[in-house]
């Protein structure tokens, strides 16, 4: 059903990209594209869509909106993962400019990220911290005001605040388990992925593409350690959450 969402939805895009259309549905539609290809590891025709949107947003925004820096945000992580770091930083830097707690942790975490695949280790840790640190206080924050307030609704809009920085909360803890993995401290590491794990399921449901990457690496984890039952375990639990979102004809 996804890869058939997406391929609507590309031609949606297509179409609007051909008619010139600039305005901010049109800007949304290629953001929305741009994830959904992330999803299917399709990274390169992901950041062509990130910059149409960007293109818009700049237009609409200008550069020190919250909108555009997340669309860099977005780039730096993908950047990242291709491997080129230059180009990463250099979206993160842009991004930094304009996002406030708890997004800049978010921006804190691609850094970490950059830092960990240039094995800069001591840098790595330090970007962590940050964004945890900046998570913790936003959460902190969010929860005080639910309880102070009277209005329900208000009350609602704050907890949906705060469930925004657990989810940013278990990247980075995702984040941090990568660090705990190079340096073989497997007690921290099984607890780490399994705080990430709760939270993934309980932020975005129990087949999203996210918890499909936790199970897998706990699968790994668990064959590192001779634990065969837990790992066919969660690498079953991968494979089914694959299935049901990108199909059994997938690379993955």
């Amino acid at each position: 059903l996804r890869a058939w969402l997406l391929e609507v939805a590309l031609e949606a895009a297509t179409e609007r990209d051909a008619a010139g259309t600039k305005d901010m549905e049109t800007a949304n539609l290629f953001h929305n594209v741009a994830v959904t290809l992330c999803e299917f590891d399709k990274h390169s025709d992901a950041l062509k869509y990130y910059e149409k949107a960007l293109d818009i947003y700049q237009d609409i925004y200008g550069d020190g909106h919250p909108t555009t820096a997340r669309i860099y945000r977005n780039m730096a992580s993908v950047y990242t993962g291709q491997g080129n770091h230059d180009k990463a930083m250099e979206c993160c830097n842009k991004a930094l400019g304009t996002f406030l707690t708890p997004h800049t942790a978010n921006v804190y975490n691609v850094i970490a990220r950059i830092y960990g695949a240039l094995d800069d280790r001591d840098k790595q840790l330090e970007f962590l911290f940050k964004a945890r640190g900046l998570c913790d206080d936003a959460v902190g924050t969010c929860m005080t005001i639910c309880k102070e307030q009277g209005d329900t609704k208000m009350a609602q809009v704050f907890q949906s605040k705060a469930e925004d920085v657990c989810k940013e909360l278990a990247h980075i803890h995702a984040n941090f388990a990568s660090f705990f993995e190079k340096s073989a401290n497997y007690s921290a590491l099984q607890d780490l992925y399994n705080r990430v794990l709760e939270t993934f399921q309980r932020v975005y449901g129990n087949n999203h593409p996210e918890v499909a990457k936790i199970c897998y690496n706990m699968g790994n984890f668990y064959a590192k350690r001779g634990n065969s039952a837990n790992a066919l375990k969660y690498y079953d639990e991968a494979l089914a959450i694959k299935r049901t979102t990108i199909g059994n004809r997938h690379p993955d």
